[in-house]
């Protein structure tokens, strides 16, 4: 499971979904059970108390999940951060303990234009 350099984006206050594929030397993980984490600090160097979004997944016991495929939902209250870029990881945790970063980067988040709700 090599770790991936990816720069993700969001616009403040926006719901998103990042869909990840765990691999182990070229093939998919089942990863039923397991726990990806989704962090994002306004400083590498950043306890993970002070992350600005934070997010544990449990993978569930689906035909996704046995294909490798995990989800993290940032909700319209995770993502109403300032703007500005920050760095993130995503996690991967197997049933046994082991840790890998599969995913790192910089996090831009964008300023919304559309401030109202319904």
């Amino acid at each position: 499971m090599a770790e991936t350099i990816k720069d993700l984006e969001v616009i403040q206050t926006d719901t998103k979904t990042y869909k990840v594929v765990v691999t182990e030397n070229g093939a998919v993980v089942d990863i039923s059970g397991h726990i990806l984490f989704f962090t994002v600090k306004a400083k590498l160097t950043d306890a993970d108390t002070a992350a600005l979004i934070s997010k544990t997944v449990t993978c569930p016991h689906n035909a996704a999940s046995e294909a490798g495929i995990g989800y993290i939902t940032l909700s319209s209250t995770d993502t109403n951060i300032a703007s500005s870029n920050y760095t993130y990881d995503i996690k991967y945790q197997n049933s046994t303990g082991l840790r890998k970063t599969i995913i790192s980067g910089e996090y831009q988040v964008n300023t919304t234009v559309t401030k109202r709700l319904i």
